[in-house]
């Protein structure tokens, strides 16, 4: 109960913003793809491409994917998140780009992870998103049996 409130408050915010819903692949609904801001200058906008694979036993498949401007060394601003994204799959983020900003310093995380599961290395993940070009993040979650 608690989970679709927070999904239905999500989309909600999500649509208050003007945002739009793009997917990697064939979505089975629309909690598989992820919410990113309108692109009205494709020349000038920011994208990122985040996976997520998953290995070992009892896998959880649902994940969230969360992506924080870094503003200042220990200050962070809340850009996008994607509930309910699945293992296996790339989900694109799209944020438009002022054109006198080149690049734009984020934090990429992944979150709602069972707790029979842990992502393999760094997490949430620092990276720089450049104007006109696509920064790919992967995250490895393992699992273990329950």
């Amino acid at each position: 109960m608690r989970s679709a409130r927070i999904i239905k408050m999500s989309v909600a915010f999500a649509l208050l913003l003007g945002a739009v819903v793009t997917c990697e692949s064939e979505p089975v609904g629309p909690s598989q793809c992820a919410y990113s801001e309108p692109d009205p200058s494709p020349r000038f906008s920011y994208r990122l491409r985040v996976s997520i694979r998953a290995s070992g036993e009892d896998i959880d498949t649902l994940y969230t994917v969360s992506v924080d401007e870094v503003l200042f060394p220990d200050s962070t601003r809340p850009l996008m998140t994607a509930p309910q994204v699945r293992a296996d799959r790339d989900v694109e983020f799209r944020y438009p780009a002022p054109t006198s900003v080149a690049a734009m310093d984020v934090l990429v995380a992944v979150s709602d992870i069972a707790a029979n599961c842990s992502v393999v290395g760094d997490n949430p993940v620092a990276t720089q998103l450049q104007a006109r070009e696509t920064v790919r993040v992967e995250f490895t979650v393992a699992c273990i049996a329950v």
